[in-house]
């Protein structure tokens, strides 16, 4: 029994460590470089409809435009996708999975399932920081970048890391266990990482936000941005041509951009959630071309977004963070 309780001690301590990256982990998994896919885009969303950049009401396109056939096999999502975890860009939710093997020298197989499922956990942790690196926050750092300029941002994202949930544990056929965690880039994470961040927009009443939106009878905005090697990132701005902003965090409060998230990322409009973020009536755009450092902002043509601005009025529907792309 003391000897158990020393592994599990040890095991247990190793945990703050391993979550970010300051020791190799007790598994026989660790994460590899990471391979960076996407799911294949069905057939019937690779065309896009209407002429180039030309704003429609979603209406008159969803009945022949984005259909994505079987919706059951495909998911509308935008996920990429990791040997080690995903990152669904429509929800902002991160998985990754993590294995552990048992020592040898524990017969008792209910101790054994314990130190391997603890281990599992350890790498899932560690793989889910790995995913984390990666994202853009804003176009031009990345949560890496967040990391290695201020050791409170790091407590901050070992603490998340620490209660990442787990989403489940599995016995695996030679006596490992495979442990999957998940945590979502919005709400806390968001909260971490843009907490000094200065050029949010002012808050505005909710009740104001819903009724602006009524009144202009527009729901939100649908950018297009399939064709032009988009990235997803946490943070999007939308610029027309000559450089002026039409989204971005500027046109929004923090508190709201933490809570829904800037955007969501889709592959067809038939996505679950398309209604929920921007509505039944929608304005659609095509984008022109990516622009920022990493490739995560966007542009489109000038008269577009003279025409959106006139058709939004006030703004407040872009203010609620009402704004889809769709990416290939």
């Amino acid at each position: 029994m003391k000897f158990f309780a020393c592994v599990m001690s040890l095991v247990g301590s190793a945990v703050l460590c391993v979550s970010l990256g300051w020791a190799s982990p007790v598994t026989v998994a660790e994460a590899p470089e990471e391979t960076v896919s996407t799911e294949e885009v069905p057939a019937s969303c690779t065309s896009a409809p209407g002429a180039e950049a030309t704003i429609l009401s979603l209406d008159s396109l969803k009945p022949v435009a984005f259909d994505c056939g079987d919706t059951d096999a495909v998911s509308g999502a935008f996920l990429q996708l990791f040997d080690y975890g995903v990152i669904d860009w429509e929800t902002g939710e991160l998985i990754a999975t993590g294995t552990g093997t048992p020592p040898e020298y524990i017969p008792n197989p209910d101790r054994a399932w314990n130190i391997a499922r603890r281990a599992a956990t350890i790498s899932a942790r560690r793989n889910m920081l790995n995913l984390l690196r990666h994202v853009p926050v804003r176009s031009d750092a990345t949560v890496e970048n967040f990391l290695g300029s201020s050791e409170s941002t790091q407590n901050l994202m070992r603490g998340c890391l620490q209660n990442s949930s787990i989403r489940g544990a599995v016995l695996l056929p030679d006596g490992s266990a495979e442990v999957t965690v998940r945590m979502n880039l919005r709400g806390r994470l968001s909260d971490i990482f843009w907490a000094h961040e200065s050029d949010f927009g002012i808050q505005m009443p909710q009740h104001k936000a819903t009724s602006s939106a009524d009144d202009c009878g527009i729901t939100g905005l649908i950018i297009d941005a399939r064709g032009i090697d988009l990235k997803p990132a946490m943070s999007l701005c939308c610029r027309d041509e000559e450089g002026n902003l039409l989204y971005g965090p500027p046109t929004v409060g923090k508190d709201l951009a933490i809570q829904r998230g800037l955007v969501s990322y889709v592959r067809c409009l038939d996505s679950g959630c398309v209604d929920e973020r921007v509505g039944g009536r929608p304005l659609y755009v095509r984008a022109l071309r990516p622009a920022g450092k990493l490739g995560t902002d966007v542009v489109i043509a000038t008269d577009n977004a003279n025409e959106i601005r006139e058709q939004l009025g006030d703004g407040m529907c872009l203010a609620q963070c009402r704004v889809l792309v769709l990416l290939d």
